[in-house]
């Protein structure tokens, strides 16, 4: 569970201009999409550096994007 917790705060952490209100893992989005959620209601990915110079692909959502089909 430490290293789930862990992972999950780098992208809490994640700061970029890019960046919507809203981030997710690449393997989040694909089960938002695998439930259902639209593919373009996503912010292309930025790679985001955070803590101790890990690098992140984050995805956001966009704030007007109506994401569930």
């Amino acid at each position: 569970m430490g290293a789930a917790v862990n992972i999950a705060a780098r992208y809490e952490q994640a700061k970029s201009a890019e960046l919507g209100g809203i981030r997710v893992s690449p393997e989040l989005r694909e089960l938002m999409i695998g439930s259902g959620a639209k593919p373009d209601g996503f912010r292309k990915p930025v790679q985001v550096e955070v803590k101790h110079g890990v690098s992140l692909d984050v995805y956001s959502i966009k704030e007007s994007a109506d994401v569930m089909e």
